[in-house]
């Protein structure tokens, strides 16, 4: 029995290991309309430190997953609060970088379009 333990002990870390480790990060730069982006995704499943900015022009999120970013997102813009219940992310474990600006006031469609064309979320309305 203990050598049972010890072998899932091992095995397990292994793949804890794996999945906290960060490989070649995937770099998404592009736009749409007035709104530039990038989203990195940063091939981890855990971090000790999830940072965010917002402004009207401007919106980073750094180590965030995609359906706490829908969160922040409809908190900040109040008038969207419905964008949790309307869309999902498709990869809900893993974590990213976000980084959207605009010349012009960001708009929550912009940024649901460019994440929605990255198959980040999907819409639950089909």
């Amino acid at each position: 029995m203990l050598f049972h333990f010890a072998n899932n002990l091992i095995v397990i870390s292994i793949m804890f290991i794996g999945l906290t480790l960060s490989s070649n990060d995937q770099k998404i730069n592009s736009h749409f309309k007035t709104v530039n982006y990038s989203i990195v995704n940063t091939k981890k499943f855990i971090s000790n430190k999830t940072s965010t900015s917002f402004n009207h022009k401007v919106i980073v999120a750094n180590n965030i997953t995609i359906a706490d970013f829908l969160k922040l997102t409809s908190y900040y813009f109040w008038n969207e609060s419905d964008i949790t219940n309307n869309y999902y992310s498709s990869s809900p474990f893993l974590l990213y970088n976000l980084n959207f600006e605009s010349t012009e006031d960001l708009k929550v469609k912009d940024i649901l379009h460019s994440l929605e064309k990255h198959d980040l979320i999907k819409s639950i309305k089909q």
